[in-house]
């Protein structure tokens, strides 16, 4: 059996086995096993029960973070808009001042002929 193996079982000490091998023995020895089996599977359990809560917590966060990079692209995307229309609004203004100030320079020109 290998060192560890071993290791793990001497944390068992009564269930070794303590005189050479016999079916005694043997069946000490299968039921030191079968301890260090059921102590490795409970604590495998354990961890995969972590695992999974911290697996889910992740998968929350994810989904939180998804909610907020929407709402942002909203706000980003609505903020884009009114600029935009903003934008065409002091374009359109800048062009009707440029029409009354031609219009004027037009007007003036006629009357100093």
């Amino acid at each position: 059996m290998p060192q560890t193996f071993l290791r793990r079982i001497q944390k068992y000490p009564k269930l070794l086995p303590v005189h050479e091998p016999s079916v005694k023995w043997n069946k000490r020895m299968k039921e030191a096993v079968y301890v260090v089996f059921q102590e490795e599977l409970r604590h495998e359990k354990e961890l995969r029960k972590k695992l999974e809560a911290e697996v889910q917590r992740t998968k929350d966060e994810l989904e939180e973070l998804k909610k907020e990079q929407e709402s942002l692209i909203d706000i980003f995307s609505e903020d884009r808009d009114r600029g935009d229309k903003e934008e065409e609004n002091l374009r359109n203004k800048l062009e009707e001042a440029s029409d009354t100030i031609q219009a004027l320079l037009d007007e003036k020109s006629r009357r100093i002929r």
